[in-house]
């Protein structure tokens, strides 16, 4: 009896678990990289909302800054007041708390105004905050009153 052992009989099969393998691989590598690029693009658009958030509270400070410098503006003892924005920043919501500070400097009395400004967007929460996409940012500024 003769054996017949051709390479070609021996290699048989083998084409098909490598194409398997492979198309494995790279279905796994195409989903990582769809994570990785829906990540990317949550975190800038984060990023983004963030910016705004801090432009929208420092909108705040130039208002408390601008009442405190040119109208003699009087918060005495705290007040808050809420701003309504145009534009990019019309979807947060600024409230501006204003604090007097009475100090003694030598023979003077000088008041000081404490402004903190809050901006946060709660129009990105359907249930309320916090939620994925809410953001707030606070600055704070002390003036010193006319």
């Amino acid at each position: 009896m003769r054996l017949n052992f051709s390479p070609m009989k021996i290699m048989r099969g083998f084409a098909l678990p490598t194409a398997i393998f492979l198309l494995v691989i790279l279905a796994f590598l195409g989903v990582v990289i769809l994570r990785v690029a829906a990540s990317t693009s949550y975190t800038t658009t984060l990023d983004i909302q963030g910016v705004r958030a801090y432009q929208a509270a420092y909108a705040g400070l130039e208002w408390g800054a601008y009442q405190a410098l040119r109208t003699n503006y009087s918060c005495a003892p705290s007040t808050t007041t809420s701003l309504t924005l145009a534009g990019q920043l019309a979807q947060f919501t600024v409230n501006v708390t204003c604090t007097e500070f009475p100090e003694s400097e030598g023979a003077e009395t000088v008041v000081l105004q404490e402004y903190v400004a809050t901006a946060n967007n709660p129009s990105a929460c359907k249930d309320g905050p916090p939620c994925a996409n809410y953001v707030e940012r606070q600055l704070r500024m002390l003036v010193r009153g006319n």
